[in-house]
């Protein structure tokens, strides 16, 4: 109803800029982003402009994934709403999308520190640092989520793999070994990929102590092929 009344406002007055401004925020609501941008446009067009009508028009932008555009409504909108929340991730989600890292980083260490017991916060900057071919800056991110007790069985493993890329076998083991015990249900395959993993990096004695922890804390899924393919590393090891 309300839509209907501001559509025949700006019918009538084409130039009633705060009519146009309700109406944008109606059509965004209700998911109709083709009009909800034009009615925004049309607001800032006729000298208007506030920091949440920017918000939902980079909202509209980037469920078009017109992330380009998006970008600028939401830099507009942080610029009058600079403690925004909503605003700074929403252009942490456009840039991420144009794979501007450095940038996500900047927006996400404001993020952090405001929010330090968000994990959500330091895995986005993490993949951020990822992006930015910063391995151990991704990885101190990853042991801080660890010291939240928010880790997951795929951060955890990220962890490792960040380890053996660096050619750290140790910490590799240390953060595969996490892994398995967030959660011994989990696939097979993924603490036997960890272990071979260690094991080409040439520390054979913490890919041992992996592979007999994996074994201990796995062994109700360890069946078949898997158990077969623990079986070979076990005597590569022993060799």
């Amino acid at each position: 109803e309300a839509r209907a009344d501001f559509e025949r406002a700006v019918g009538k007055f084409p130039s009633f800029r705060r009519a146009w401004r309700n109406l944008g925020l109606v059509h965004a609501r209700e998911g109709r982003y083709d009009d909800a941008i034009h009615a925004f446009t049309r607001m800032i067009e006729l000298g208007g402009g506030d920091g949440y009508s920017y918000g939902l028009l980079g909202y509209a932008y980037g469920s078009k994934s017109d992330f380009q555009a998006a970008e600028t409504a939401y830099r507009n909108a942080l610029l009058l709403q600079p403690d925004s929340t909503e605003w700074r991730l929403g252009l942490t989600r456009c840039v991420f999308k144009q794979e501007k890292f450095e940038d996500a980083a900047a927006l996400l260490e404001a993020l952090v520190a405001r929010f330090p017991d968000n994990a959500d916060f330091w895995l986005l900057q993490a993949q951020a640092f990822l992006g930015l071919k910063k391995p151990l800056k991704a990885a101190e991110n990853l042991e801080a989520i660890d010291l939240l007790g928010k880790s997951t069985v795929d951060s955890l493993s990220t962890l490792g793999d960040i380890y053996v890329s660096e050619q750290l076998p140790e910490l590799a083991a240390h953060a595969y070994r996490r892994a398995i015990d967030r959660d011994p249900a989990q696939p097979a395959a993924r603490p036997l990929r960890a272990c071979e993993l260690v094991a080409g990096l040439g520390a054979l004695d913490a890919a041992r102590q992996l592979a007999a922890h994996a074994k201990q804390a796995c062994g109700a899924s360890l069946q078949g092929p898997d158990r077969q393919r623990l079986a070979r590393l076990e005597a590569r090891l022993a060799m």
